[in-house]
């Protein structure tokens, strides 16, 4: 049973990644960096910049290369450093580009096709980094160093000053602290429904989000164009098949999220479409089963706790899909609302472990309606195949003995793994 301090502990991890974010995290983190550069000038006219240089690590590159900024028709990272010098505000953390207006995106692309604007990659290193030098035309030189999360500035230099830094001061993890998949179980089941009102707020703003990616449908309109087929001729009973649900609608609210929609979603773990991808899935499978609102509360609160929780052990970006990560999750949480015992819930996560670890991450584009809804209807079949006690065991490759161990693989694969990401962005035109 977890302790009052330890409830406050997943409470405030829980509160502090559930964030509103519009569009894809990685451009909005870029933006954020560069108004933070900005913010520190007297004036944020066009012509008093003189440069702005951006150096990234080789997954926040690879990451926002290719995905549509929201409000706008375009994409890729220069127009994302251009609007955050525009309008940006860096205390808006992932919804800097909420209210962009025509202006600001004629402003932004004029900086844009000035061609002050430098983008490069981080030579060395896989931790996530982004590093802003703001030169003004009136001789101001800012520095702005973000380093290991999307928001952890660690400095910034004014003309060769130092007026704020952060550096030597690591965030302190939970992962850290040794919990066990039993400890946050715990958690979600004895914590007072009131004080997860914010994760029920977190899923109605991805239901009213995924009305809308329905309605008016973005990117690969993955989701859309399933829906169309199988409400029509092609099989009209596939349509109740609760996966082909999860399939239909998870793509539907991802191809929403990679193709720009000006709406905010409720992200999780520093990524829009992981907290689509922890809330789709249980939403449907709770109306499908007829759980109640306390139930799918509770639910999704586990989903997304269980996948943050491994982000912590193994870092904020990856070069394997987040999807596996909040597929494992989601298959805990499908189990433990069928009331599936503990061991359960842990093989669901080892059969998700067994079955795609391994699916990549090429960046963030209109793809990931495919990686993200694959990843959640295998969480849907990991749960059933583990509550009829069908579980990968330690003989099955990267399993380990318990879950403590296979967690611990997964970690080692994924940071070994981030050595591709230099590899996956030279395939990437331009």
């Amino acid at each position: 049973m977890t302790t009052i301090p330890d409830q406050q502990i997943f409470l405030h991890l829980l509160q502090n990644e559930f964030k509103l974010a519009t569009g894809c995290t990685d451009p909005a983190a870029i933006a954020s960096t560069v108004a933070r550069a900005a913010e520190q000038l007297p004036s944020r006219q066009l012509d008093d910049v003189a440069s702005i240089e951006i150096e990234l690590s080789p997954n926040i590159l690879k990451n926002g290369y290719n995905v549509d900024i929201p409000g706008t028709s375009a994409r890729g990272i220069p127009l994302a450093v251009a609007l955050g010098y525009v309008m940006g505000d860096s205390s808006v953390g992932f919804e800097i580009f909420q209210g962009l207006k025509e202006e600001h995106v004629v402003l932004a692309e004029q900086l844009v096709a000035a061609k002050k604007i430098t983008i490069k990659q981080k030579a060395e290193g896989t931790e996530l980094s982004i590093y802003c030098i703001l030169t003004s035309t009136k001789g101001d030189h800012v520095e702005v160093l973000v380093k290991q999360d999307y928001f952890n500035t660690q400095h910034i230099k004014l003309n060769g000053q130092t007026i704020y830094n952060n550096e030597g001061n690591p965030k302190s993890k939970v992962a850290d602290k040794g919990y066990s998949l039993k400890d946050l179980k715990a958690f979600i089941e004895q914590t007072p429904i009131e004080d997860l009102a914010f994760v029920a707020d977190g899923i109605r703003t991805n239901i009213a989000f995924l009305e809308e990616g329905l309605q008016n449908p973005r990117g690969l309109k993955i989701g859309k164009i399933l829906t169309s087929a199988y409400e029509g001729q092609i099989d009209s009973k596939a349509i109740s098949d609760i996966s082909m649900r999860i399939k239909m609608l998870t793509s539907a609210a991802v191809d929403s999220r990679m193709g720009g929609s000006p709406l905010a979603v409720m992200s999780s773990g520093g990524s829009g479409n992981l907290g689509l991808g922890g809330t789709i899935p249980i939403v449907v499978v709770c109306e499908h089963y007829q759980f109640t609102d306390e139930q799918r509360i509770r639910a999704v609160a586990l989903a997304n706790l269980v996948h943050i929780y491994m982000k912590q052990m193994i870092g904020r970006l990856t070069a394997v899909c987040g999807g596996v990560l909040v597929g494992m999750g989601t298959a805990a949480a499908i189990v433990w609302l069928h009331g599936g015992t503990i061991q359960q819930m842990e093989g669901a996560i080892n059969n998700i472990a067994a079955n795609i670890t391994g699916m990549i991450c090429d960046g963030a584009n209109y793809g990931c309606s495919f990686k993200v809804s694959t990843a959640q209807v295998e969480a849907y079949f990991a749960a059933v195949l583990a509550l009829q006690n069908c579980m990968a065991t330690s003989t099955e490759g990267i399993v380990g003995a318990d879950n403590k161990q296979t967690l611990s693989n997964i970690a080692n694969i994924f940071k070994e793994m981030s050595k591709m990401d230099p590899v996956v962005l030279q395939m990437i035109p331009n």
